[in-house]
């Protein structure tokens, strides 16, 4: 997973730099849905790991879940107007 992330930031950050063709970008894709894989099996893992296959013992939104939740999207909803302000 950790090979995986580094290529992404590298390709992520060739390509932001204009190094190498411009379909480069498109590379990313693949990465993303390679990694989605590769956590979905550590996740299966993880759930045997704690003998909880069906993963029961965390298949509901608590009262935490949806604060943090909120507490996201109050900070992406600040970095997008302070990403729109600057434009």
């Amino acid at each position: 997973m950790v090979v995986l992330m580094l290529l992404s930031f590298l390709v992520d950050k060739l390509a932001s730099e204009s190094v190498g063709p411009p379909q480069l970008v498109w590379l990313l894709i693949p990465l993303f849905a390679l990694q989605a894989f590769v956590w979905r099996k550590a996740q299966v893992i993880i759930n045997v790991s704690c003998h909880d296959p069906d993963g029961q013992s965390n298949d509901r939104f608590t009262a935490a879940n949806f604060f943090w939740m909120a507490l996201g999207a109050l900070y992406w909803a600040l970095f997008l107007v302070g990403a729109s302000a600057t434009l």
